[in-house]
C-alpha cells in the first residue's frame, strides 16, 4: 500500500504534467501557435502526408478540452484536495491533536 505522502506526490506530480501538457490548449491563441509549430516539424522532418488546415469546430473544441482540463487540475482535482486533506489528517494525529475517522475525510 502507497503510504499517504507518496500518494499525494504522485497525484501532484501527475496534476503538474497535465497542466504542462494541456496549457497550449487553453486559448485560441496559443492552440494556433502550437499548430503552427507542429506544421512546421512536419515540414522540418519532412514526413509523408499534410496537416490538415486548422477550422473553427477543430479550434473549438481543443479550446474547451484544453480550458476543462486546466481549470480541472489547476484548482478543483477532488484526488488532489483529498489527498491534502488526508496528509493534513495524519500529520495532526502524529502529534495527538485529532484521529482518523472516515467521517474525517469527507
Amino acid at each position: 500500500m502507497m503510504s499517504v505522502s507518496r500518494h499525494f506526490r504522485v497525484v501532484s506530480s501527475s496534476d503538474k504534467y497535465d497542466l504542462l501538457v494541456t496549457w497550449p490548449f487553453a486559448t485560441p491563441w496559443t492552440i494556433a501557435r502550437l499548430y503552427a509549430q507542429v506544421h512546421s516539424l512536419v515540414l522540418a522532418w519532412d514526413l509523408r502526408g499534410e496537416m490538415p488546415p486548422m477550422q473553427a469546430m477543430t479550434m473549438l473544441f481543443a479550446n474547451l478540452l484544453g480550458w476543462w482540463c486546466v481549470r480541472w487540475r489547476g484548482c478543483c482535482n477532488p484526488a488532489c484536495i483529498w489527498a491534502d486533506r488526508m496528509q493534513r489528517r495524519v500529520a495532526s494525529s502524529r502529534l495527538g491533536k485529532s484521529t482518523l475517522s472516515p467521517t474525517a475525510l469527507m
